[in-house]
């Protein structure tokens, strides 16, 4: 199992039905952005998102690494995403 945790800031927080999709800006000298997907989350914690979202507290971010591979338009692709749970982020 793949897993990975970080230490940045929330961003482009997008809700899509059961999934509430995001940004982590990683705290480093070069920039690194992580996209990440949390499922199910509760109205509190959306809430919470929200608000680490304005506040541009740093967070740290555990989670599982995704991989999908796809072609797109004859060529192969790869991406992706950090699965996380709602125990997985916490502001420090």
């Amino acid at each position: 199992m793949n897993i990975f945790i970080g230490i940045g800031t929330i961003t482009d927080v997008n809700h899509n039905g059961r999934a509430l999709k995001f940004k982590l800006n990683v705290l480093q000298d070069k920039p690194c952005v992580v996209p990440c997907l949390l499922i199910d989350p509760s109205g509190q914690f959306k809430a919470y998102i929200e608000e680490l979202l304005t506040s541009e507290e740093a967070v740290w971010l555990q989670g599982k690494i995704s991989f999908s591979e796809y072609d797109y338009k004859g060529q192969p692709r790869r991406s992706f995403q950090i699965l996380t749970f709602e125990k997985g982020i916490k502001a420090i």
